[in-house]
């Protein structure tokens, strides 16, 4: 899901870290979550024992929201470090891409 929401696709030197960053992601949310449903279960069991159920489904539709937010603001979200449009799914191309590389030789020869 978090790869999803990364708007550029990163440098191949920094494909590690950008998993690096999502694995210490996935594996600390079970730290601050499994207390917090087990703390909502202990305080509801005697009223209303599947609150956590709502808990769970809450925190889903958060994300569901926000991933369709993300969905509907793509074209807003591609855009390069010049802050040229970047094709839907190359990861660049066209005209942007073209005037990158020209850049990035000018800067070299110099």
């Amino acid at each position: 899901m978090i790869t999803i929401l990364y708007p550029h696709p990163p440098p191949p030197y920094q494909v590690g870290t950008v998993f690096t960053v999502i694995a210490l992601f996935a594996a600390t949310v079970p730290l601050a979550s499994n207390p917090a449903f087990r703390e909502l279960y202990d305080a509801t069991i005697e009223t209303y024992p599947s609150a956590f159920l709502l808990l769970g489904a809450a925190i889903g539709l958060a994300l569901a929201a926000a991933n369709f937010f993300v969905f509907t603001q793509r074209r807003k979200l591609l855009v390069d470090r010049m802050g040229r449009e970047i094709n839907e799914g190359t990861g660049g191309g066209g005209k942007a891409e073209e005037a990158a590389k020209e850049e990035e030789v000018e800067r070299v020869k110099e």
